[in-house]
């Protein structure tokens, strides 16, 4: 059995994304923290998943996602980052308890599965795998899901995405009418969105002051461009040329399913809705990300407005 077939036919996508919304169902217009909602999400998918286990963050007050982003808050503290060395001199000790324990969650959990595998990505790992990249997974899926191509649809392209979607899912959005082959112009939406704003900030930290030819590889025209057509355009355009997520032997080995999941909810989305981004100065020329001590890409209180169509 596939794992992770098992879990695109067993997870209930449109349910959740609307249980996660409820303030859409009403008419008109609809402001959402996309950044709040985003992790909320990216936890809940990953919790049912991979895990097996509801997290519970579709209430507002979970306890797993405040204990969780208390933890992050306090490793990004800027202080100990630029000078790691007061650890020895002034040990934080509360923040090490709060790692403690949330650590102890997540071997609950691997303990949990042992009694009692499902259908499920932990169910299928070796213990020793699960445990040394547990937290790797949820801080990655969590950054995927702040870079959705959702974030990055004019009105046009989410009409032309839209009209896809339409055309390819008569009826319940599935695993086989979710697949980059039957959305073609979204996953290049998605793949468009992951290559100008990616997960990972500093995965290629360089910058070229003129046009360049690397053997056969190019700079892309327009770079700063939200254009998905390049990657419906130009043959040349293969998936090891685009690495959002790393490339080589440390890219990240969620990569695949995080697409998945982005292109799920983004159909989800577009076949209810259509959204823009609120009057203001703050993300009008680009998304603004907040520092993160891992280097990801994350939005920094990223507002959506939303309308039912």
């Amino acid at each position: 059995m596939d794992p992770l077939s098992t879990i695109r036919e067993s997870w209930a996508w449109p349910e959740k994304v609307s249980t996660l919304l409820p303030s859409l169902a009403a008419e008109g217009l609809r402001i959402v923290r996309w950044d709040e909602f985003a992790q909320r999400f990216a936890v809940d998918v990953l919790g049912s998943t991979v895990f097996g286990y509801d997290f519970e963050t579709l209430k507002a007050q979970s306890v797993f996602v405040r204990e969780y982003n208390s933890v992050m808050r306090g490793i990004a503290d800027p202080i100990y980052l630029i000078a790691p060395f007061l650890e020895k001199i002034v040990p934080r000790k509360t923040l090490l308890r709060r790692i403690d324990n949330l650590t102890e969650q997540f071997l609950a959990l691997l303990k949990a599965k042992e009694e009692a595998p499902g259908d499920d990505m932990m169910s299928y790992m070796l213990q020793n795998e699960l445990r040394d990249n547990m937290i790797l997974l949820f801080i990655s899926d969590q950054s995927f899901n702040d870079a959705l191509s959702a974030t990055q649809l004019n009105s046009t392209i989410q009409r032309r995405a839209r009209a896809e979607i339409a055309a390819a899912v008569t009826a319940d959005l599935t695993a086989d009418n979710l697949s980059a082959a039957s959305l073609p112009f979204l996953n290049a939406c998605i793949r468009e969105a992951l290559r100008i704003n990616t997960p990972i900030s500093y995965v290629i930290p360089r910058t070229s002051a003129a046009d360049a030819q690397l053997g056969r590889y190019a700079i892309l025209a327009d770079p700063h461009v939200f254009r998905p057509e390049r990657f419906l355009e130009e043959a040349q355009l293969k998936m090891k040329s685009c690495v959002p997520f790393a490339p080589g032997p440390r890219q990240c080995p969620a990569r695949n399913f995080a697409i998945y999941e982005q292109r799920a909810l983004a159909a989800v989305l577009l076949r209810d809705y259509e959204w823009e981004l609120p009057a203001g100065p703050k993300h009008a020329e680009k998304i603004q990300a907040v520092f993160s001590p891992f280097a990801l890409t994350v939005p920094d209180e990223l507002e959506l407005a939303f309308r039912r169509i």
